[in-house]
Order: C-alpha cells, then sequence, then structure tokens
C-alpha cells in the first residue's frame, strides 16, 4: 500500500519529506503550499509541464539528456542587445572557456582556439596556405614575401638589322631597328595594296584608298577612264565643282540638288509603302486599310464596327443582381463604381433571445449555414442517474469563481 499524504492544514503541507511511492491524489490539493524545503527521496516523474520561476536553477546531476531538438537562450530577449553574452560556461579552466553571442557585430565568439577536423565555406583571409605553391621554383605558403631572380637560361643575341646590347637576364638593354633596315624592303604599299619595287607588270587594282586628288582645270569636268589605254572604254565624268557623288552603296542623304530633277516612283526599289497588310504605291491612294493592330487619333468621323478592347461606359447600362437566401440589384454602366443593398431571405419567422441559467436553447442549423428554428429545453435536477443542476453545502470548504479551496481536514484516507 503506498504512503499517503495526509496533514494538510491552512493550505500548507507540514512535512518536508515526501517518502516513496507517495502519491498525492489530483486535484486534492488547490492553492496549498510547502512551507520549507521539499525533498524527494526517491525518483520524480513529472508528466505534465514544469515552470520554474526562481531566478536560480541547479543542476547538480553529471549526465543532462534532452529530447529537444534545440534550446533556446535568453527566450525573453525583446532584441538583439538584450541577447548580447547569452552562451555557455565551461568551468575548470583558470579563465573558463566560453561560446557567447556578441549583438555589436551580431556574431558568435569564442575566447579559447579550435580544432576542427573540416571546415566547409569559404574563409574570408588566412594566415598561410593550406598547401604551399611554387612560383618560378621558389616555395610561397602566404606566410612570408619570396623573392624571384631573374636569372634567364638562354641569352638573347642581336642579329642582322637591329643594333644595340645582347640580353642575358642581368640588365635592361634597349634593342632598335637598324636605320638600313627600311631600305631593303622590297615592297611599298599603296592603300591596303601591296606594290613590289621594279614590278614590271602594268595592271593592279588598289584597295583600301580612302581619297584621290586628281590634278585639272577648274572648269569644266575631269574624266577617270578605267580602261588599259587612256582615251577608249566607258569615260566617268565628274564635274569639277565641290560635291558628292551618289553610289548603291551610299547610306547618307540623297537631296534634290544632288539629283538634278525627278526619279519615276517606278525606278525606286522600294515603289510602295505597306500600311498595315495594305501596300499602297507612292503617289497613289487607298481608301480602304486592313491588317492595323492599334489606330491612335484625337477623334473619328463616321462609325467604327467591331469591338472596342477598352470604353469609358457601356452603351447600354446592365443590372447585376442576385438570387436565393439572398437578393440584390444594381445597374452598372461601367462609368463609376456600383454598390446596393444585401436583403436576406427569411428563414426563421420566430426571433428573439433563448437560453437562461437554467435553460439551454436547441438551434437548427440548414446546410447552408442557416439558423431554421430555435427551441428552449430545461435542464433538470442532478440525480445518482440524471446530469444535471445541483448544490450541495460544506463548511470545511470554499467555492470561489469555480476554485475549490480546502479549509481543513480532520484526517482520514482519501
Amino acid at each position: 500500500m503506498s504512503n499517503v499524504l495526509t496533514r494538510i492544514k491552512n493550505n500548507q503541507i507540514t512535512d518536508s519529506t515526501i517518502l516513496a511511492n507517495t502519491k498525492i491524489v489530483p486535484g486534492s490539493i488547490v492553492g496549498s503550499l510547502f512551507n520549507s524545503n521539499l525533498t524527494m527521496t526517491s525518483d520524480v516523474t513529472i508528466t505534465g509541464n514544469l515552470t520554474v520561476q526562481g531566478t536560480t536553477t541547479t543542476i547538480n546531476s553529471t549526465t543532462v539528456s534532452t529530447a529537444d531538438l534545440n534550446v533556446t537562450l535568453a527566450s525573453n530577449a525583446a532584441d538583439a542587445t538584450a541577447a548580447n553574452g547569452a552562451g555557455l560556461t565551461v568551468a575548470g579552466p583558470v579563465t573558463p572557456a566560453t561560446l557567447t553571442y556578441s549583438s555589436t557585430d551580431d556574431r558568435w565568439n569564442f575566447n579559447k582556439g579550435l580544432n576542427v577536423a573540416n571546415v566547409y565555406g569559404n574563409a574570408s583571409t588566412a594566415t598561410t596556405l593550406a598547401t604551399a605553391r611554387t612560383i618560378n621554383g621558389v616555395a610561397f605558403d602566404g606566410s612570408q614575401n619570396i623573392t624571384i631572380s631573374s636569372t634567364s637560361a638562354n641569352a638573347l643575341t642581336i642579329g642582322t638589322g637591329l643594333s644595340g646590347t645582347s640580353y642575358n637576364g642581368s640588365a635592361a638593354v634597349t634593342i632598335a631597328v637598324d636605320s638600313t633596315v627600311a631600305l631593303r624592303a622590297d615592297t611599298t604599299y599603296i592603300g591596303t595594296t601591296a606594290v613590289a619595287l621594279n614590278r614590271t607588270s602594268a595592271d593592279l587594282a588598289l584597295t583600301g584608298i580612302t581619297s584621290v586628288t586628281l590634278p585639272g582645270a577648274t572648269s569644266g569636268s575631269v574624266q577617270i577612264i578605267p580602261a588599259g589605254v587612256a582615251g577608249t572604254g566607258t569615260v566617268l565624268t565628274l564635274p569639277a565643282t565641290t560635291g558628292t557623288v551618289i553610289t548603291t552603296g551610299d547610306t547618307g542623304t540623297v537631296t534634290n540638288t544632288m539629283l538634278a530633277g525627278s526619279i519615276a516612283n517606278a525606278k525606286l526599289l522600294n515603289s510602295s509603302v505597306t500600311v498595315g497588310t495594305t501596300a499602297i504605291n507612292l503617289g497613289a491612294s487607298a481608301t480602304t486599310l486592313t491588317g492595323l493592330v492599334s489606330v491612335t487619333s484625337t477623334g473619328f468621323t463616321g462609325a467604327l464596327p467591331g469591338n472596342a478592347s477598352t470604353a469609358s461606359a457601356l452603351a447600354t447600362a446592365r443590372a447585376i443582381s442576385a438570387t436565393g437566401d439572398a437578393t440584390w440589384t444594381v445597374n452598372f454602366d461601367g462609368s463609376a463604381a456600383a454598390s446596393g443593398t444585401l436583403t436576406l431571405a427569411t428563414v426563421n419567422s420566430n426571433v428573439g433571445s433563448y437560453g437562461t441559467a437554467t435553460s439551454v436553447p436547441t438551434v437548427t442549423v440548414n446546410a447552408k449555414g442557416l439558423v431554421t428554428a430555435v427551441t428552449t429545453n430545461a435542464i433538470p435536477t442532478a440525480t445518482s442517474s440524471v446530469l444535471g443542476l445541483a448544490s450541495f453545502n460544506a463548511t470545511d470548504f470554499t467555492v470561489t469563481a469555480g476554485a475549490v479551496t480546502i479549509s481543513s481536514v480532520d484526517g482520514g484516507t482519501f
């Protein structure tokens, strides 16, 4: 048989020790206090939540195990400043080892060194490279500066056509092209065309020439005769005045002065213009245009058949109505927002208040959530077999706001 706690007086449990297997019957202690320290001589299992309202919680066990995946520190901190210094402290060293949070830089801080098997991610800086590298035969790990000698295995010797000192890497030298090298060239360039010196052929196409100045008269015309013998072949005559020659590759603006007259529309490469999908010959007109996606204008004259993508208002106002459990009608033409009064249909004509201190209402609700009927049923008086209202008198306890307070217990078993 379990030990039973019996001494309760004036809401205080006077025993300072509860023996093993002692049971406190649920609901038998309301508002009671322990008037001294509480000692449990055996294991304690708390099946509900445990709330400690003191300022210090001391755990002297050698092993603490928790099933929680996350332990929250500084749970009452309103912001990072309030949580500053939160963390863990390991006692034992002369200077205890700590892992603390700093709100000024929003980082974790260790006051001891770390031994880490692997670190993933990229460090912003490092004292040395994990693996030293070789630069021109000199080992380099980043811990200090290095010097690379400027020796050269193969010397550079001055050859024909160059002047200066041979280079062996020991000092800087200047190498120049000999002044006689230019005279040794066997070709020259006109534009981008290489022309061999002492050339015997008379025919050569020149490319890459940006301009040619022709000496000649200051009036009349200048002729270019692109033929093998002067005076024969096709003659291109240029006026002896300043102007511009128009070619097929010219993308500039052509003026009437350049044309010196009119050009027939049929002579143009593009002799028509297309509006939408309608082609109109230059100089002609069209009364119907098709294939237009949109037209912007300050006004239109005449009928515009078809459907407008947008409009300020409907040509004919429409009535929008709702029927059924509620009715509502409003006229709408799109020129402004519309609103109206929604009237609910009557589904229960028996209106009023239901339920008293000794009766409860019975409500009937249809599938749409509407109350269709309400009745009142009296609460019966409780008996040994019927649930209902009951009252009783007692001098050893009081009931206040639903809480039962025990004033005294005369001893006995509960």
